[in-house]
């Protein structure tokens, strides 16, 4: 959290690519366990992992999002609804692919999820910045003090 003009604190758009570090980090993680065939139960632990922190992440980021009156909340949700949808696609479909199913598998969500952060994600990081440099332009006497 970044502290803005008034002293009060507000999401950085570094913490928000941090937690994009944390969500590359389990999907490589996930790509790993599928290259070396470890075995559906722990690709399956990995892609859980995966899964509830992506999910926890894109609330926060969505809650971020609408606090801030983000103007392009419904195509960024729509974005993450897709991801959702994918890796559970991937996660259902462990017990029925074979190795070579499931690594085209990760690698789609893999490729699909680095879109998002270069796209999406970049353009919100963006905004939160300039949300940031705004209220630190603000006087005393703008803001009410």
């Amino acid at each position: 959290m970044a502290p803005t003009a008034t002293g009060e604190t507000a999401p950085s758009a570094e913490s928000v690519a941090g937690e994009h570090g944390v969500q590359l980090r389990l999907l490589k993680a996930v790509e790993h366990a599928v290259r070396e065939d470890q075995g559906a139960d722990d690709v399956a632990a990995l892609l859980d992992k995966l899964v509830e922190y992506t999910n926890v992440h894109f609330h926060s980021e969505e809650l971020i999002m609408r606090l801030y009156a983000y103007p392009h909340y419904d195509a960024h949700r729509t974005e993450h609804a897709e991801l959702m949808e994918r890796a559970l696609v991937m996660r259902d479909s462990l017990e029925t692919q074979d190795q070579a199913g499931l690594i085209e598998l990760a690698a789609e969500l893999s490729e699909w999820l680095r879109r998002h952060m270069d796209g999406k994600d970049h353009g919100f990081e963006t905004f939160l910045r300039r949300q940031a440099a705004e209220a630190l332009r603000r006087t005393p006497r703008e803001t009410g003090q």
